[in-house]
């Protein structure tokens, strides 16, 4: 299991507390809507390409310890950085 690490830099793998805030909620799956202001540990999985959405930033997903505490369908989803609130 990865470490959890506190930097700014992150590599593939690493894992980060974090709160889920997400700038918008408008788009926003169902299942993530109770999840908002919760705390989880989160994987970086890398950087969104210039052509992709949110381009130029990290992508995280919740980290698989907490399948358990998350809905099936919001599984393995990454997220922009901008959406996180790395502690």
């Amino acid at each position: 299991m990865p470490n959890t690490v506190t930097k700014k830099n992150y590599d593939y793998g690493d894992v980060v507390p974090a709160i889920f805030e997400p700038k918008r909620k408008d788009d926003l799956r169902e299942g993530m809507i109770p999840l908002i202001g919760k705390t989880f540990k989160w994987e970086f999985i890398g950087v969104s390409d210039d052509d992709e959405p949110y381009a130029g930033q990290s992508r995280w997903w919740i980290s698989r310890e907490h399948d358990a505490d998350i809905p099936d369908e919001c599984r393995g989803r990454w997220l922009p950085r901008e959406d996180i609130r790395i502690l």
